[in-house]
């Protein structure tokens, strides 16, 4: 049930990066190095929960494919 939290955890993390775009829009051309640093760090984070989402997908998929395929073996025994 944990793992299904990893992607909402990315979403949220674009949304934050979203709304520091927006942000960030709205104060142009007076930009504060602190906003372009955060929404960085946003994108980063993003980045880097939904890599982890993905890649923990196909090691389920293989995990499960593997299971599978190891029964079917055992039933043919």
């Amino acid at each position: 049930m944990l793992i299904a939290l990893l992607p909402t955890v990315g979403m949220l993390f674009n949304y934050r990066e979203n709304f520091n775009i927006l942000n960030l829009l709205n104060s142009y051309p007076n930009l504060a190095q602190q906003g372009v640093n955060w929404g960085e760090q946003m994108t980063r984070l993003k980045h880097g929960f939904l890599l982890l989402s993905i890649g923990l997908a196909l090691v389920l998929a293989l995990v499960w494919l593997i299971k599978k395929l190891m029964s079917r073996k055992g039933n043919l025994a």
